[in-house]
């Protein structure tokens, strides 16, 4: 009887341990980044967003936006008219690719809060395509690296669920 307590205590103090390190890590701003997404504004576009819980900057080199061919993607910011932006996107490639070059400031040190970035894109579907109401599974790539220090190219894939359609 008492091995078995002895067991559950060792597992609970273990879990205990975990936990004190976490917050110290995160007291010390020495946490990695979250990336995630969220459907966003109109039913058409969706956001990135990106926490940086470590005191060193990172820098997001680039996002590939991976969904089936019969979607298009495009980055908020392009100021091209949609015209030209639907024109570039015919060509049948699995996804799209932004090349953000961008750094993320990191915390400071017993910070209560991380750094956040949001980005935005839009999706819509190509004139072929149906619009029959449906969900559209997908990933969004982020290269990333620490922009101080050595850099080392990390990469995160996160994978989205797209609603489309209207009919």
């Amino acid at each position: 009887m008492s091995a078995v307590i002895s067991v559950v205590a060792a597992i609970y103090a273990g879990r205990q341990a975990r936990a004190a390190k976490r917050q110290a890590d995160a007291a010390r701003g020495e946490l990695e980044p979250t990336f995630h997404y969220e459907l966003h504004g109109d039913p058409w576009s969706f956001r990135l967003q990106i926490r940086n819980h470590n005191r060193r900057p990172i820098r997001i080199k680039r996002v590939r936006v991976r969904v089936p061919n019969d979607l298009i993607v495009w980055d908020s910011h392009d100021s091209r008219p949609i015209r030209d932006i639907i024109k570039a996107a015919r060509r049948p490639e699995y996804g799209a690719a932004f090349d953000l070059n961008l750094v993320i400031d990191g915390v400071t040190p017993y910070a209560a809060l991380p750094t956040i970035y949001q980005h935005d894109f839009h999706f819509g579907l190509r004139t072929d395509t149906s619009k029959k109401r449906r969900s559209v599974k997908g990933a969004v790539v982020v290269e990333w690296e620490y922009a101080s220090g050595k850099a080392s190219s990390q990469t995160v894939q996160i994978s989205i669920n797209l609603p489309i359609g209207t009919n």
